[in-house]
């Protein structure tokens, strides 16, 4: 029996069928979304709402129906991941080490010492 064939008779939504849904109900939401997290940095907000697509495609078993109550809270979740990934990527690439400390040089001399003593 032909699998599609199967979910249409059965009207068992695939993954790919919730992602759908959930990208036709939700990708202008989450796009306004991440810009708010970002401080309304449109291109990176763009970059961030189509990875964040991306990782959901990945594993499609996942995604909640679109019709469910918490289904931008799940996106919402993805969309912090996917922001805190793309600062710690960049901040570990893109870091320069802070300038080592020099040390302060000790202006008591041990004569000064053993008479405080």
């Amino acid at each position: 029996m032909n699998p599609v064939r199967c979910r249409a008779v059965r009207g068992i939504p695939t993954g790919h069928d919730r992602i759908a849904d959930l990208f036709s109900r939700y990708q202008t939401r989450l796009t306004a979304y991440i810009r708010a997290c970002l401080g309304r940095d449109y291109r990176l907000a763009e970059d961030l709402a189509q990875d964040t697509w991306t990782t959901i495609c990945a594993h499609p078993e996942t995604a909640p129906a679109g019709d469910d109550p918490g289904a931008f809270s799940w996106l919402a979740h993805v969309a912090r991941q996917t922001i805190t990934r793309h600062y710690l990527r960049n901040r570990t690439h893109h870091e320069h080490p802070a300038p080592a400390a020099t040390p302060t040089r000790v202006s008591r001399t041990l004569s000064d010492m053993e008479v405080a003593a």
